[in-house]
């Protein structure tokens, strides 16, 4: 006996209905995942609007200090005269750390201070580098206005060119030395707008040189923006 396949009438028209309903599947699908993007991206221009770019604190300073030696030894001992004259300091702070009022994070600074020793029969200009890496605390009083302590440790450079007054000859080329330096220091901060900060303190720098004791105060008044 054998069997006779027939053909069905519809079977065709069955898949082709298949297929289209699975094409409107497909199709809604897609549809949904567009509107869920959509909104998705007007979720976020929305919270955008709501809540605009926030400051990371993170600071950029340049200024200008100005130095005064006060226990160096050797170079007191030399002088019966001191000439000051004003540079350039410049600051980098990431203060991110943020509990309360207190802020915490680091600083970058770099300060260069001239000094002019004078006496009867000898003349000496040192120019004084100091790069610090200091830890910052901050309090808040206001929004826009607090105070930094900081602290921390870095190098000296120190270049020394010497002349006697009484030597005819050309002078010698400048003698460079460098030191391990430690910091201290407070300061005032004040935010007049919210990218633009001022800062105006002092620091204490102790450079340790193996034969002499050196010590530097430094009064600063820095302009810088924020970010």
């Amino acid at each position: 006996v054998h069997a006779v396949e027939e053909d069905v009438p519809g079977n065709g028209q069955n898949d082709d209905k298949e297929e289209k309903i699975e094409e409107k599947e497909e199709k809604l699908e897609e549809k949904k995942e567009e509107e869920i993007a959509e909104k998705k991206e007007e979720r976020i221009e929305e919270v955008k609007e709501k809540k605009p770019y926030v400051v990371q604190d993170i600071n950029l300073l340049v200024g200008m200090p100005i130095g005064f030696s006060l226990y160096d030894e050797f170079f007191n001992s030399l002088s019966n005269v001191i000439i000051m004259d004003w540079y350039v300091t410049a600051k980098i702070q990431w203060l991110f750390v943020d509990i309360n009022n207190i802020q915490i994070g680091p600083e970058l600074s770099f300060a260069s201070l001239p000094f002019m020793y004078d006496n009867d029969s000898l003349s000496i200009l040192t120019n004084t580098y100091l790069y610090q890496l200091n830890a910052v605390v901050k309090i808040n009083l206001t929004d826009k206005i607090g105070i930094n302590a900081k602290a921390g440790a870095g190098v000296s450079t120190i270049s020394v060119y010497s002349r006697k007054l009484s030597d005819p000859n050309p002078p010698e080329p400048a003698k460079w030395f460098g030191y391990i330096c430690a910091q201290c220091g407070v300061s005032f901060v004040w935010i007049p707008a919210k990218h633009f900060i001022v800062e105006t303190g002092v620091d204490f720098t102790h450079i340790f040189m193996p034969d002499v004791q050196a010590g530097i105060f430094e009064p600063y008044l820095t302009v810088g923006v924020r970010f």
